[in-house]
């Protein structure tokens, strides 16, 4: 005879014992410590007035709070009734996903409206801001209107408390931005001008036919009081193409009714790639070609030789040049465009020393063609003294115009034909004294 089944356990009747789930512990834990990170960077960022932001990843975290309590949840439902811990296992999924959310929320919203600021500041004309469009335009011709534009663009790289000059005023600009270093290089103006990448790509109408397109943002954080933005643009001319990754630095009101400021860090901006179209390589071999010819010119004129002499296209009346006053500032104005002259006419009373071709003179950019003749406008640097022998007086650092005698089609041209080449001008940028201190 079988013997009867026990009677099934009545439902309502809890266990005697029914251990917590482990999962429901640990998704009620990395919820509450989720809530908690959120918490306290709100507390922090009152406290010290400044946003609080931590690592994007750390949202992970509370993906994994969700994951971990759903679980936790499912576990306790399947264990009939041996595990406890459903309660605290929603508890733990509620704290996750509200807090979760709002973190993702103030993180996502902020890093949105921040990029699409900071792109406005670069690529729109704006008072204050349109960093690209100034630099095209201040680039396309050399008048005074053009030259407004891109000295508006120069002091965008400035941080904004830092932007007292006029950029209608060269003069004001030379005096204020333009100051010689003390190892006797150009000031800042003219190095934006001449040494950065992206005034020398847009330069003339390489600028006015270029594509700029923005890319992905690599980083963006907060730190010191601004917030700091670092975004790829893709830069197309029919030199070059360039993937540019421009950081732009926020500058926060200090008082009501102030608004947000940018500025463009050109220190932490760089290219990221760069490929020459077939038109840029020709124009590489050109510029090679022609800074060797200018090496040869200024030895020649070191010698006391010289053919056609340049114009000196300096305004002098904005350089910045040492002075005790008004007269003695109009005497060395006179004696250096005299200088100047003498020496590209190879009189031997002056002597040219330690010239040089400056290396940035090989970066792509800055070149034209004009009536079909290929134009360059290399950097040199040299020295004058007066006899063989003797102590340089003056140090001096210029831009060189040099034109190609013959039309040249740079897409065509090949290394086995180097054209004939005209020193045109030269505009002395930085001009200090080479004596010593002492004398």
């Amino acid at each position: 005879m079988t013997a009867p089944l026990p009677a099934p356990q009545d439902p309502s009747e809890p266990l005697a014992y029914q251990p917590i789930s482990g999962w429901a512990i640990a998704g009620f834990a990395v919820g509450g410590l989720f809530a908690l990170l959120v918490a306290g960077s709100a507390v922090v960022a009152f406290f010290q007035g400044a946003p609080f932001f931590f690592p994007v990843w750390i949202i992970g975290v509370a993906i994994l709070g969700v994951a971990v309590s759903l679980y936790a949840q499912r576990h306790v439902q399947n264990s009939e009734r041996t595990r406890a811990g459903a309660n605290l296992a929603r508890w733990g999924f509620r704290l996750s996903l509200v807090s979760g959310l709002m973190y993702s929320a103030y993180y996502f919203v902020t890093k949105s409206a921040l990029e699409n600021q900071a792109n406005d500041f670069v690529m729109e004309m704006k008072d204050e801001a349109g960093f690209f469009p100034r630099l095209r335009e201040g680039l396309a011709k050399s008048d005074n209107v053009h030259r407004t534009q891109l000295n508006y663009a120069f002091l965008l790289t400035q941080a904004p408390n830092a932007r007292g000059a006029r950029p209608d005023n060269e003069k004001n600009m030379r005096q204020t931005l333009d100051v010689p270093t003390k190892e006797g290089a150009s000031g800042l103006l003219t190095q934006f001008r001449e040494r950065e990448l992206l005034p020398r790509v847009l330069f003339s109408q390489l600028g006015q036919d270029a594509e700029i397109t923005p890319l992905e943002v690599l980083d963006w954080r907060y730190e010191k009081q601004s917030y700091k933005i670092s975004r790829t643009y893709r830069i197309k001319t029919k030199e070059i193409e360039v993937d540019f990754v421009l950081a732009v630095y926020s500058a926060e009101a200090e008082s009501a009714g102030q608004g947000r400021k940018w500025s463009v860090n050109l220190r932490e901006s760089f290219p990221k790639s760069m490929k020459l179209t077939p038109l840029g390589e020709g124009v590489s071999r050109l510029r090679q070609q022609s800074n060797d010819w200018l090496r040869k010119r200024l030895k020649s004129l070191s010698d006391g030789k010289a053919d056609t002499v340049p114009s000196d296209e300096t305004p002098w009346k904005v350089l910045v040049i040492e002075a005790k006053n008004q007269q003695e500032r109009e005497a060395m104005e006179e004696q250096h465009h005299k200088q100047v002259l003498q020496m590209f006419a190879g009189q031997k009373e002056l002597q040219i020393i330690q010239f040089e071709v400056l290396r940035f003179a090989d970066l792509a950019g800055k070149w034209e063609q004009v009536d079909g003749k290929i134009r360059m406008y290399p950097m040199i640097r040299f020295a004058l003294r007066k006899a063989l022998g003797s102590l340089p007086m003056y140090q001096y650092e210029a831009i060189a115009t040099i034109e190609s005698k013959q039309p040249i089609d740079p897409a065509k041209f090949k290394e086995d034909t180097p054209p004939d080449w005209d020193l045109i001008s030269v505009e002395v940028t930085a001009v200090t004294s080479a004596e010593p201190k002492s004398k």
